[in-house]
């Protein structure tokens, strides 16, 4: 049994979220080989301030697969881009962006609002080719 009641996201990975308090909403995408995605995190909601936690895993709720700063990401009022990218793809990142090259499969965006309060966030997630590294 899960700690938290998990909210599945819909299918459409753009535009504002609504997240009940205590409650983890998911989003599950799969990088497939030799490709890339752009996701942009924002916190929208006039509540507390990072009150929603996001991090990567491969199951609900599970640990994240990213170490170091980004291991669960405080969303804030100025949106945190990340290219999440297969390792074996040269890429360029964009400046501003975190680069999160991870090998391909199925991952999980975890959302979780820490508040009293419904929190509402917004992210996006694109298709990245970027520029490729000259070999």
């Amino acid at each position: 049994m899960a700690i938290y009641d998990i909210l599945v996201l819909g299918s459409t990975a753009t535009g504002m979220q609504l997240l009940p308090p205590g409650n983890l909403g998911i989003y599950t995408f799969t990088l497939a080989p030799m490709n890339g995605f752009m996701i942009s995190l924002l916190h929208v909601a006039q509540t507390e301030d990072f009150s929603v936690r996001a991090w990567f895993s491969t199951q609900p709720g599970g640990e994240s697969i990213i170490t170091g700063t980004y291991r669960v990401i405080p969303l804030a009022r100025l949106p945190t881009v990340f290219v999440f990218y297969d390792l074996a793809l040269p890429i360029i990142v964009p400046p501003g962006a975190v680069p999160l090259p991870v090998p391909p499969g199925t991952y999980i965006m975890n959302f979780l609002n820490l508040a009293n309060a419904e929190n509402i966030f917004s992210f996006k997630i694109e298709r990245y080719t970027g520029a490729l590294l000259p070999s």
